[in-house]
């Protein structure tokens, strides 16, 4: 093969791969389309600045944000108390949001944690604590089960002990000496609550 045959070779296949690419260079920013990404495949509309900060459309749909200090979205000004100033939906799709060295605060005038899913729940783990401070907490529930691998305190002002259907039950493991029936009972209910908090 001649050079001027590798030449036109080369030139034919650079036209072909670089059909719908398109590059506009400015002082600190430069706007890309058309070209091959490594990691999303071809891009749809890249624009960069010198920093590495930017905003980037891939024609696989997927949109990369990226700022190196902070990111501040503001909107809401002339929004009425009922309509929904800001909103993240995804029709199909995991939600994450992450704060890995730092505290994430969700804060409002009310905050609403919803499951819709007809077998959702709602979880909430924690390495050490978990505070609920409040002048009044509620709990409604079909079945409330709470279980305390080493130590349990209920105080109050007053306290109740109510039971609907059958006499309140209570026992402790010196029941196996008395009382083997009533200690039965409460190892069933110490089992349940086990197997509900390890499920």
């Amino acid at each position: 093969m001649t050079e001027e045959e590798v030449k036109k070779l080369i030139k034919e296949n650079i036209k072909e791969f670089m059909a719908d690419y398109y590059r506009e260079t400015h002082p600190g920013y430069e706007i890309a389309s058309g070209s091959k990404t490594l990691g999303h495949g071809e891009s749809e509309y890249c624009m960069s600045t010198d920093s590495l900060q930017g905003i980037h459309f891939y024609k696989n749909g997927v949109c990369k944000i990226t700022s190196n200090k902070s990111m501040e979205l503001r909107t809401g000004e002339s929004s009425k108390k009922t309509e929904c100033s800001f909103v993240i939906a995804s029709d199909q799709g995991k939600i994450k949001i992450t704060a890995e060295n730092e505290d994430l605060i969700l804060e409002g005038r009310n905050v609403l944690i919803e499951s819709t899913g007809t077998d959702g729940a709602v979880s909430i783990n924690s390495k050490k604590n978990v505070y609920v401070r409040c002048p009044e907490y509620i709990v409604d529930s079909t079945m409330f089960t709470a279980s305390a691998t080493l130590d349990m305190l209920l105080s109050g002002g007053n306290l109740s002990l109510y039971s609907e259907a059958a006499p309140v039950q209570s026992g402790t493991g010196v029941d196996a000496i008395i009382g083997p029936t009533v200690f039965d009972t409460a190892f069933n209910l110490l089992e349940k609550a086990r197997a509900f908090f390890t499920r």
